[in-house]
């Protein structure tokens, strides 16, 4: 049974995607993005269960869990494992997925970073082909990759802004390779970017300080190839002045507050989930 008020906002969702696509889906990609529902600290395993009830209502194109099911919060071992469990369980969707990892999802006497992450997207691997590409990075703990979108001519990338174990928000420069690579081979007509952590200032805690200098550095060649500009970092260089991709969106969550800012060159977005925020730590224009 799924709560009336859960199947009104699904009714809501819907009807706007309709009216943007001219009753049409077939001309259109459409995606769900979720994140920081924080499981393991609220139980609300069953809200990743109504999704594959709602599907059977309105399809949708890809889903994307933005991270932070919460396994780190207080729980122990035993109840670490129902909590990896059932979110698996609950994110067995009919379409392609994936799972983002967010700085709370690390329970390191049960799974390793890289376990972890291979055993909750083990579902999702039925769906590899070559315009779907996912890299386990088991050195660094990390995951990250990309899908493409044929019909719409969209790449959307996966990236791991908390990768690796020495650290809750870092980038190793094994993966800022890959993104640079991954953006340089870049040929669809449109790019959407999906984090847990939101590298612009908008979605930051005020109390957060200085991100990881890795962070900072992912964010600049994001910008630069917005705005079709050059760069280096290390022996790491990337020339994205002739690219006629066009970056449109960043989206992730983390912040547990809504905001969105343009001013890199393309709309950034960070989304609220379940964890609570004390006002005066959100910035200046979020909700």
């Amino acid at each position: 049974m799924i709560p009336t008020q859960i199947l009104n906002s699904w009714k809501k969702v819907n009807d706007r995607i309709d009216e943007f696509c001219g009753g049409n889906r077939e001309n259109c990609f459409t995606v769900i993005f979720i994140t920081d529902v924080h499981t393991g600290g609220n139980n609300n395993i069953e809200h990743l269960k109504y999704i594959n009830k709602l599907l059977k209502l309105n399809p949708v194109d890809f889903i994307i869990n933005g991270g932070d099911i919460g396994i780190d919060i207080g729980e122990n071992a035993e109840e670490a494992r129902r909590v990896i469990s059932a979110t698996k369980q609950g994110m067995d969707f009919d379409v392609p997925h994936i799972l983002i990892k967010g700085n709370h999802d690390h329970k390191f006497e049960i799974y390793s970073n890289y376990e972890l992450l291979a055993y909750l997207n083990q579902s999702s691997l039925k769906f590899l082909s070559k315009n779907f590409k996912i890299v386990f990075d088991e050195e660094n703990g990390g995951f990250y990759g990309y899908f493409i979108d044929s019909k719409t001519s969209t790449r959307l990338i996966f990236s791991n802004t908390s990768e690796c174990l020495d650290s809750a928000y870092h980038i190793s420069d094994t993966q800022l390779k890959w993104f640079i690579k991954t953006l340089d081979e870049c040929e669809e007509d449109n790019l959407v970017i999906f984090s847990h952590l939101c590298p612009n200032e908008c979605g930051s805690w005020l109390s957060s300080g200085n991100l990881e200098k890795s962070i900072s550095i992912y964010e600049s060649i994001e910008k630069d190839f917005a705005n079709k500009r050059n760069g280096h970092y290390k022996n790491f260089r990337w020339d994205f002045t002739n690219k006629k991709t066009k970056l449109a969106l960043h989206m992730s969550g983390d912040s547990h507050f809504n905001n969105e800012s343009t001013k890199d060159g393309f709309l950034c977005v960070c989304r609220q989930g379940y964890g609570g925020v004390d006002p005066a730590e959100m910035p200046e224009g979020s909700s």
